[in-house]
């Protein structure tokens, strides 16, 4: 927990929450956010007003889940990073109440971006949301190349739930880059990205029609044939 090696923890709503709980929530602790990346997972603005109830506070935690019966005011948004966007796709947009696949959304690239193991996952959310995570995280220790090239060998054998959750996290990894160039990026560079994209997506057609027909539209937008 605290002083040694963190762990993922399940939040339980107490009767006296003052703080917009969901029906289930996922809290990390501060200490995971050691690297810049690690900031996505604080999905949840630290005001005052938001901070969970004891035992959790004391902990300097950050809520990593916005699915349910949350709504996102305005000045929040910025809060809201990949692993909670790719879970609203799912949640909200396609209709999704797999409690599995929204947690293995949230959860999606947490392995390649902290120190989270797959065990931790397995302790703390079970064996069916671990096994959708692991379908869905790169080996990083394979050049990137290698590990693009993966993804569209590997897209066909992945299961319903992990499919659901590639779709979903490329859908707003699209929207992303329709609305703002990353720092460095080229145009060239974003049109490659949509390239590949459209090769993943090859093996995860029959998936689900409505995440597909979107994508297929950012694809037509960008001028890349379906």
């Amino acid at each position: 927990g605290r002083g040694g090696t963190p762990q993922i923890r399940l939040a339980q709503p107490t009767a006296e929450a003052d703080w917009p709980i969901p029906k289930w929530a996922a809290i990390i602790p501060a200490s995971w956010r050691e690297r810049e990346r690690e900031r996505d997972y604080c999905c949840f603005c630290a005001a005052p007003r938001h901070a969970p109830p004891p035992p959790f506070t004391g902990w300097g935690l950050c809520v990593l889940v916005l699915v349910g019966d949350i709504t996102v005011h305005q000045e929040e948004t910025a809060c809201c990073s990949a692993p909670c966007g790719v879970a609203r796709i799912l949640s909200h947009e396609a209709g999704i109440t797999d409690t599995a696949v929204l947690q293995a959304a949230l959860l999606h690239n947490i392995v390649e971006d902290t120190i989270t193991t797959f065990a931790e996952i397995e302790l703390h959310f079970g064996q069916d949301v671990r096994n959708i995570v692991e379908k869905v995280t790169d080996d990083k220790t394979l050049p990137k190349m290698e590990r693009k090239k993966q993804q569209i060998a590997h897209a066909p054998h992945c299961s319903h739930k992990a499919k659901l959750v590639k779709l979903a996290n490329k859908l707003y990894n699209l929207r992303y880059l329709k609305r703002c160039t990353p720092e460095g990026w080229s145009e060239e560079r974003v049109q490659e990205y949509f390239q590949w994209v459209s090769q993943v997506l090859r093996g995860l057609r029959g998936t689900n029609s409505f995440l597909e027909a979107k994508l297929d539209h950012l694809f037509i937008d960008q001028g890349i044939a379906v």
